[in-house]
């Protein structure tokens, strides 16, 4: 199919684009294009107005400060995942930014693109909850950021008001002796994940765990917060388990604790019951491979 019938604007500044936004409901942005030209050809998306914002200064940067890594509207997703920098210092962003589709898909998709196409089966959307990621939003109204936590409301569906754009995002650098993964699982290589799980583990120095973090995707309509990563934080995961409740019994009562809470859905590809298993696999998978990670840095 062709796309329905639209303008199409290409402006220069984030002025000209705020001012091609504001109050037009009707209008969608376009960067990196692979999310958004499939529903343009399927006429799923009908925009009366096609703001391309390719041309605009500012929003291909690549910038790291003090404790953070920011991500303009336009980087590209194949730049993210070869940078060495962001390999070294947040690997979970390039471990999961390398399995999205295929390189011709990497080479044009943007990062801030696949967050704010918001599909709850994506590596990123759920990568940046774990994160602590936020998301930088401009209007003409000015600028705010949203925690990514807070971004996502449902499938397809985010916190962009009328008139608003994201035009960057800000990943903060993990604390040290900190141990991140992302697994996922798919039918074929490129297709979206069945299941996915981000996590994060933050030790003391005396080998504790500090902080835990997992969050899933694919099993509901948003990025999901495992609540039973909680329940690690203050054990020691190399003690003997009579003496320490986080031994690798304890990895394996998160991994049923979250096949258990979660809310998976059926769909064509799967059903509700197969992704609990996945859940159960990939989060005990996760927890293990960033206590390894966190444990290389001690």
């Amino acid at each position: 199919m062709r796309p329905a019938a639209f303008d199409y604007v290409r402006p220069r500044s984030l002025e000209e684009t705020l001012a091609h936004l504001a109050g037009n409901r009707h209008a969608r942005v376009l960067a990196g294009g692979q999310s958004l030209v499939p529903l343009l050809n399927r006429r799923a998306a009908r925009p009366g107005t096609l703001v391309d914002i390719n041309a605009v200064a500012g929003l291909d940067v690549l910038r790291w400060d003090d404790d953070a890594l920011h991500i303009g509207a336009t980087v590209r997703q194949r730049r993210v995942e070869l940078d060495a920098d962001v390999r070294a210092r947040i690997p979970i962003l390039s471990e999961a930014t390398a399995l999205i589709g295929r390189i011709a898909i990497r080479n044009r998709g943007t990062i801030v693109g696949s967050l704010t196409h918001a599909d709850p089966s994506a590596e990123l959307p759920a990568v940046a909850v774990a994160c602590r990621a936020e998301v930088s939003i401009a209007s003409a109204a000015g600028l705010r950021t949203c925690p990514a936590g807070e971004f996502f409301l449902g499938a397809n569906h985010t916190s962009l008001a009328l008139g608003e754009m994201a035009i960057g995002v800000r990943f903060p650098l993990p604390p040290p002796r900190t141990g991140q993964a992302w697994v996922e699982y798919s039918r074929r290589h490129a297709d979206l994940p069945l299941v996915g799980v981000a996590c994060e583990l933050t030790l003391t120095a005396g080998g504790v765990i500090a902080d835990a973090t997992l969050v899933c995707a694919g099993v509901g309509p948003r990025p999901w917060r495992v609540p039973a990563a909680a329940s690690l934080i203050g054990a020691a995961p190399e003690a003997s388990a009579e003496a320490s409740a986080a031994s690798p019994e304890a990895f394996r009562a998160v991994a049923r604790a979250a096949a258990v809470q979660c809310e998976p859905y059926g769909d064509a590809r799967t059903d509700a019951a197969h992704r609990r298993r996945l859940v159960y696999a990939l989060t005990l998978r996760s927890l293990e491979t960033a206590w390894s990670r966190a444990g290389e840095q001690r």
